[in-house]
């Protein structure tokens, strides 16, 4: 029976671009070949495949980043090619999906999702973990630095995720730059030893938890000896 898919508040455009990708997952479930399957995704538009398939909640398929993360790989976004260079090789469907550029300082940045087929997940996964080449993110380059931390580490895209971690130099400029400014440039244990917040490296930053972010606040005013 057909899904309904009619909302008495939805407006039209959103009930056509839910009918297209209620058409291409059913597309996608009646065949395992993987030439058809790649056809299928070469077909839309990109505008069609990020409405309608990445911005349409839709559990056909996966950004080819999340798929390398749950598969216990760790790597930074310019380095996701080297991955998706291994999925061409092996004849799977995959499909990039190109973004409005995102301007930022007066610079222009491309954007772009590598999407493939969330039914594919756990070969590519094998794929992945049987590919020497790829072994070296195998390891996550975070690191915890200084603190306490009991759970799970943080991987390589927290300088990302905005809304939960923030970088220490933002902070070292908010409290007093000069005089914060002069003690970093002495090893990092001489200012944050015994911190009590959680402050993990990767790269050479260092990131601590915005949650916690007054606590560290009050810890390195009180070493400072700001008022």
């Amino acid at each position: 029976m057909e899904r309904d898919i009619r909302s008495q508040d939805e407006p039209k455009k959103e009930i056509k671009f839910r009918r297209i990708q209620l058409r291409i997952e059913d597309e996608i479930r009646k065949t395992d070949d993987y030439g058809n399957l790649q056809k299928i995704l070469d077909r839309y538009s990109d505008n069609t495949i990020r409405k309608c398939l990445l911005g349409g909640n839709s559990d056909s398929v996966k950004r080819l980043t999340t798929v390398c993360r749950e598969a216990g790989f760790y790597f930074r976004t310019k380095e996701a090619n080297r991955f998706e260079r291994v999925i061409k090789e092996n004849k799977i469907p995959i499909r990039a999906c190109h973004l409005p550029p995102v301007r930022k300082n007066g610079k222009v940045y491309p954007k772009r999702y590598i999407i493939v087929l969330a039914k594919h997940k756990e070969k590519i996964a094998e794929i992945f973990n049987n590919e020497p080449s790829l072994q070296e993110f195998k390891r996550n380059p975070v690191r915890l630095a200084y603190g306490e931390w009991d759970g799970k580490l943080p991987t390589t895209n927290l300088q990302h995720k905005k809304d939960d971690y923030a970088s220490l130099s933002r902070l070292r400029i908010s409290l007093n730059g000069s005089a914060l400014g002069t003690l970093w440039r002495k090893k990092h244990s001489d200012l944050l030893v015994n911190c009590p917040v959680p402050i993990f490296e990767t790269n050479k930053r260092y990131f601590y938890p915005k949650n916690r972010e007054e606590d560290l606040r009050k810890f390195l005013k009180e070493k400072l000896g700001i008022v």
